[in-house]
């Protein structure tokens, strides 16, 4: 556009306008071809993020789990009781019977208010008003306060209630249970309004688990009297303690006949018969490493915290004599054995013995011990189980022992019996041709797809002579084709047929069957009834010639599938999953280096640096187009400038004729 935008008055009928844009003609068709092959190039940048994410979920996500021994060589267990337990196991368990005992369920800890409900020391029978449960006019000798602990057997806290709170704020049974619950432990406190009942419950079973009151002082000498509010507080919420048994598949729940309650001693005060003494060191060795021990002498059992793990130490593996605890625990992850010794002055040693018979030791001290506190209350209990003539205890109804996994529902005996699942693994295998099918199918469209030579890409100028529905049909046929023989993609092609046909050589060597003779080996998937039904590489399965091989066979699928030769990695000793997994890596690397992850194209991609490069080279045409705009404008202007002056002079010459 010229400088003063009006143009013909000299009266030349010069059409300045088109003039100039067939002056820019071939300027914009240079415009116009940078423009169509960047759109063109981020056209195929998305084609490239969208195989990237396909073949990065089929790597991560679907391929993955065909490299699990739990996909490939799944396992069931049946149970002759199923009311005294069920099993699952893992694909490195042994296919046989075990025969199992259940003597004692596992447990939790866990006391309720009986049948009478709470006893208020007011005649404000069900009221939930703390100040009702307890003498108030004893708050000023026990320091305007009352207060309690409690412990869960692993850890211990101090429940408070200042005169204030009961008398001028009126707190409730509903507060206490908050108190309970907001105390850092397991143990979860309730009320129930409708029944006049509370209770408290650990969330943890076992014997190392329990529920531990005392109203008194820790460490104090003075006998704790009816005077003392904790003690008041804690017998008023008349608790007996429930215990479960389960037999034969029927649970059965027994709420004591008296309830259990806080008696006077000197230096504490405990609820229930029996008492658990909870003693607790930590030691620090060479190093920094710390271990904890804690001892529950009334229960008979001990737990040792110790490199980020706890144990459960039963009466038998621990000693605590003359001054000296000796604890003996055993890491069954990596076999290794520990002996704890700590002594009363201090000094504590930490003896490991791997399975190799190789002995370190840490010597360290203690740095602090606590003195015998007295609790009362009740603990959980262990489940315990003999299997095969072995005992083994566990602190929840669920025991792990050679791969598998019991779950221990009641007293009573069965006979569990591991099996493979064949028709998981066929399942299995189905699927993995259905998962193969659906990615070498997308890849076969990319790579095959028509190409529309007659489509090209829209300029922003044709954009504005068409209806929105016209341009996304025809950019559809703009953009088929992109990866049409895409070297990246017929390179994963063939890759992954390559992994599929190659024989997989780590596989057992050659067997005979004992029913005819004949020598067999599953080293290829065509020997297990996976093979090609088109000329494109999609698999089919016959269900039979599998079924059959498995009967032969059970490790076969596993062998073909799941083999890794972890000191050389040679393609032709791993089984198929891991060859595709590593298909899809060599694949994403690549496409991450040439096109990125990502339709973005600031990352550095190659392709993305083209891009790049032609914004720029766009941007600086463009700014170069609108100055050659300009100059033919100015030019123009400038001629219509002298025919006006021109006809200015003609007309003094002529006299205006």
């Amino acid at each position: 556009m010229s400088a003063t935008g009006i143009y013909g008055l000299s009266g030349s009928g010069i059409d300045v306008d088109s003039m100039v844009k067939v002056g820019m003609m071939s300027k914009q068709n240079e415009y116009d071809r940078m423009y169509k092959k960047e759109v063109k190039q981020e056209w195929t940048k998305q084609a490239y993020a969208d195989l990237y994410s396909n073949l990065n979920t089929f790597n991560s996500t679907t391929m993955s789990k065909y490299k699990m021994s739990a996909t490939l060589n799944p396992q069931s267990v049946s149970s002759t009781n199923t009311a005294v337990a069920t099993a699952t196991a893992n694909a490195d368990a042994a296919a046989m019977s075990h025969v199992v005992n259940v003597k004692q369920s596992a447990s939790n800890a866990y006391l309720l208010t009986g049948d009478k409900g709470i006893k208020r020391a007011t005649n404000n029978e069900g009221s939930i008003y703390l100040r009702d449960l307890i003498d108030t006019s004893k708050l000023a000798e026990n320091g305007d306060k009352l207060s309690f602990t409690v412990s869960d057997g692993q850890n211990t806290a101090t429940i408070t209630f200042t005169s204030q709170q009961i008398q001028g704020d009126n707190e409730t049974l509903n507060d206490l249970v908050s108190a309970f619950n907001s105390a850092g432990l397991n143990i979860k406190a309730s009320y129930d309004a409708t029944n006049d009942s509370f209770s408290l419950y650990n969330s943890t079973g076992g014997s190392a688990n329990g529920i531990y009151l005392t109203a008194g002082t820790v460490g104090a000498n003075d006998a704790v009297t009816q005077d003392n509010l904790g003690l008041q507080l804690l017998n008023n919420l008349n608790l007996h303690t429930v215990t479960t048994t389960t037999e034969d598949g029927v649970a059965t729940s027994t709420l004591s006949d008296e309830a259990v309650s806080l008696v006077n001693s000197a230096g504490t005060a405990v609820l229930g018969g029996a008492t658990a003494n909870i003693d607790t060191f930590e030691s620090t060795f060479d190093g920094g490493s710390k271990l904890t021990a804690k001892i529950v002498s009334g229960e008979g059992t001990a737990s040792v915290s110790y490199g980020g793990k706890t144990y459960t130490i039963p009466q038998s593996d621990y000693e605590y004599t003359g001054g000296v605890m000796t604890i003996r625990f055993r890491d069954d992850e990596d076999g290794a054995s520990y002996v704890y010794t700590n002594e009363d002055g201090g000094s504590a040693k930490l003896t490991k013995t791997t399975t190799d018979g190789t002995e370190t030791e840490l010597s360290g001290t203690t740095e602090s011990s606590t003195a015998s506190v007295t609790y009362g209350g009740m603990a959980g209990s262990d489940a315990v189980a003999v299997i095969d003539g072995k005992t083994y205890t566990s602190a929840t109804n669920k025991l792990t022992v050679s791969n598998v996994t019991y779950n221990l529902l009641a007293t009573g005996s069965s006979t569990l019996t591991v099996t493979q699942d064949t028709e998981k693994v066929v399942e299995n295998v189905l699927k993995f041709v259905e998962d193969y099918n659906e990615m070498l199918g997308k890849l076969n469209d990319m790579y095959n797809e028509q190409k529309y030579s007659d489509y090209d890409v829209l300029t922003e100028s044709q954009k504005k002579g068409m209806t929105q529905e016209q341009i996304e049909k025809w950019e559809e046929k703009a953009k088929s084709g992109l990866m049409y023989h895409n070297q990246t993609v017929g390179k994963l092609i063939s890759s992954m047929r390559e992994a599929i046909y190659t024989p997989v050589e780590s596989v057992e060597p050659w067997k005979v069957d004992e029913n005819t003779g004949k020598e067999y080996r599953y080293s290829t998937l065509m020997s297990i009834g996976i093979e090609s039904k088109t000329d494109r590489g999609i698999l089919r399965v016959d269900e039979d010639k599998l079924r059959a091989a498995i009967a032969n066979d059970p490790d076969c699928v596993y062998q073909l599938f799941g083999s890794l030769d972890t000191e050389n990695d040679e393609f032709s000793k791993n089984g198929v999953a891991q060859r595709l997994g590593d298909v899809a890596n060599d694949g994403l690397k690549e496409i991450k280096t040439y096109a990125g992850t990502s339709a973005e194209s600031a990352d550095g991609s190659s392709l993305g640096n083209l891009i790049e490069e032609m914004k720029k080279k766009m941007s600086d045409f463009k700014t170069m187009l609108n100055a050659f705009e300009n100059s033919l404008y100015k030019k123009y202007d400038a001629m219509e400038s002298a025919i006006q002056r021109l006809g200015v002079s003609l007309g003094y010459i002529t006299g205006g004729q």
